[in-house]
This record gives C-alpha cells, sequence and structure tokens, in this order.
C-alpha cells in the first residue's frame, strides 16, 4: 500500500481499465477489493464502484456464453471463470498485507 494517494489512484485506474477490457487475468482484481477500503474516500469508492462493474460484466459474459454453449449443445463455461474464483487471491493478499491485523 502506497503512501501516495496519487501512486494508488494510478495504480487502480490501470487495473480497473486492463481488467474491464480483459486484458488482465482474474488475480487482478484483488487490488481492487484492497482498494475498496482505502484510506481515501474518492480511491476507495472508485476501487468498489471498478469491482462491481467488473463482477457484473464477467457475470454477464458467462451467462451469455452459458446460453450458447447450451444452444449448441457444449459444455459451457467453468465454474472457474466466474469472479467469485478470484476470492483466493484476495485471501492471501490480505493475509500477508501489513495493515490487516489477525
Amino acid at each position: 500500500q502506497d503512501a501516495s494517494f496519487d501512486a494508488r489512484a494510478a495504480m487502480l485506474g490501470a487495473v480497473r481499465k486492463r481488467l474491464l477490457r480483459n486484458d488482465l487475468k482474474m488475480r487482478w482484481a484483488t487490488p481492487l477489493a484492497l482498494g475498496a477500503v482505502d484510506v481515501e474516500r474518492e480511491n476507495a469508492d472508485a476501487a468498489r464502484l471498478a469491482l462491481d462493474s467488473w463482477a457484473s460484466r464477467r457475470r454477464a459474459a458467462l451467462a451469455v456464453a452459458a446460453r450458447r454453449a447450451a444452444a449448441a449443445g457444449t459444455p459451457g463455461p467453468s465454474p472457474s471463470a466466474a469472479p467469485e474464483a478470484a476470492v483466493p487471491f484476495a485471501v492471501h493478499m490480505l493475509a500477508h498485507h501489513p495493515d490487516y491485523d489477525y
């Protein structure tokens, strides 16, 4: 977690943009989850919105793929493609985060 607001905002912006374009693997949603609890309200709100948008888009794309697969009689998308599959990465990152007290 960088002390600079600008650095955190730039990182979240870059991750958000590339995730929404599907340029990054799912595990990169984890910084958005961490950003959702940023001390700066602006960063936290942007991260929450980006995470919600990414997960909604991902679920919608998987629903379309499942309908197409059903119509074609082929197997649908893997459950590992669901946004919830990124949760283990978030848990791992939180477990090693210096601000996380357990």
